[in-house]
């Protein structure tokens, strides 16, 4: 999260997001994009395409998804990727070529539910291996910006459930808040907002809503710009060992955990 450069803001288009309660993370989409919307949509069954069970694993939504017609396999719903990566360790069992120069760029459609094919994308392929241990299990890849673009679909962690709805025919009628958004780079989905910590004013930013992240992430420019190391007042201890990974194809970040007061989107203190 953090204040992007005036230069980068010219890329942003509007959209509008949802907070709703009880535990949705929310946000509404215009037609053709990707946005979540709020629990206690009650009124847009009609325009219900797909309504599967999610699982929540180490912060991050999970579902099973068929990928060509084969599977199911467990696939990460990951917002914050403008692509979706596959696991190479599992192109095969997917039905994928065994040759890297074959399979890579092959049209590509995951099929959620009985029947909702997503957007179709060019398969592309990275190391899923070091993170299985964090979810506890094997991990076929990511569904996307670049699969999810032409739909509005709600993820509701309270209640467990992906939903995937028709944009032409989707209306939101429930009681969550909608609030200004934008895409940064055409991908990002962002809402501007607050956080809260000891000793500050109130710093503005802008939040990306990465549902991949698996956790609330201060990115270090603003982290340097507001010499937030010096405010925060509790911190976890540093582990004794690097994790496998953070991230795909092993990528492990650099990072401090700490508490701050709060975030604030909206009318909301998280």
């Amino acid at each position: 999260m953090g204040e992007h450069s005036k230069q980068s803001s010219d890329l942003l288009n509007r959209r509008s997001f949802i907070k709703g309660g009880a535990g949705a993370v929310a946000a509404a989409s215009c037609m053709t994009t990707l946005g979540f919307s709020a629990r206690g949509q009650q009124a847009a069954d009609e325009a219900v395409l797909a309504r599967v069970p999610m699982r929540v694993l180490a912060n991050g939504p999970y579902i099973d998804a068929r990928i060509n017609d084969h599977g199911p396999f467990t696939f990460g719903l990951d917002t914050g990727s403008m692509n979706s990566p596959l696991a190479r360790e599992l192109a095969e069992t997917m039905g994928f070529d065994s040759r890297p120069t074959v399979r890579t760029g092959q049209p590509t459609v995951f099929t959620v539910g009985s029947s909702t094919t997503l957007s179709t994308v060019k398969a592309s392929f990275t190391s899923f291996a070091n993170l299985w241990a964090l979810p506890g299990t094997r991990i076929y890849g990511d569904i996307g910006h670049n699969a999810l673009k032409d739909f509005v679909v709600e993820f509701d962690y309270a209640g467990g459930i992906f939903t995937v709805y028709d944009p032409t025919r989707f209306e939101y009628h429930g009681g969550g808040t909608i609030l200004p958004a934008t895409w940064f780079m055409n991908y990002d989905p962002q809402i501007d907002g607050e956080i809260a910590v000891p000793g500050l004013p109130p710093i503005k930013t802008k939040f990306t809503l990465d549902t991949g992240a698996g956790g609330t992430v201060i990115s270090a420019p603003l982290v340097s710009a507001h010499h937030l190391a010096r405010h925060v007042v509790a911190t976890m201890p540093a582990p004794r060992s690097a994790p496998l990974a953070d991230g795909v194809n092993g990528i492990v970040f650099d990072t401090v955990t700490a508490r701050i007061d709060a975030i604030r989107i909206g009318p909301y203190d998280l």
